[in-house]
């Protein structure tokens, strides 16, 4: 019968350095409230050979940008859900569809600007500045507060 003690070793260490370094890696801000901001964002994400620009409207946990005003933390992960963007035809348009919820994933360094909104800017665009989708759904959120 074969000796697997030198492998255990070798695994046990392999656990334990993917362990230590991923606590020391880009590490995510902890979110205890559950409150959402609406913002504007210009995110950009740099690659080898490009750097792309997002500009995107949605909805941010407020303890993420209590963190950004701060200036606690420059690293981590945050979620904007909710996302509304300008489409091509330069209108308001909802990103989500049969096979997308609306909700990213970024990194706290790639943002560039932040812009706090009093509201979903579906309810401040004008009605010809929506997409068909956003401006039905502007329409079943009004028609819901009266």
């Amino acid at each position: 019968m074969k000796n697997n003690t030198p492998f255990k070793y070798l695994t046990f260490s392999f656990i334990s350095i993917l362990l230590l370094y991923g606590c020391e890696s880009n590490q995510e801000i902890q979110i205890s409230s559950s409150e959402n901001t609406w913002v504007f964002l210009e995110l950009e994400k740099q690659m080898k050979n490009d750097t792309n620009d997002f500009y995107l409207y949605g909805e941010i946990k407020q303890t993420i940008l209590n963190t950004i005003n701060k200036n606690e933390s420059s690293k981590g992960i945050f979620q904007l859900s909710n996302i509304r963007y300008i489409n091509d035809q330069d209108l308001l348009q909802i990103y989500e569809d049969k096979s997308d919820k609306g909700i990213y994933l970024f990194r706290i360094e790639d943002i560039q600007t932040v812009r706090l909104l009093k509201a979903d800017p579906i309810l401040t665009f004008n009605d010809n500045e929506l997409h068909e989708v956003s401006l039905n759904f502007k329409k079943r959120i009004l028609a819901k507060e009266h």
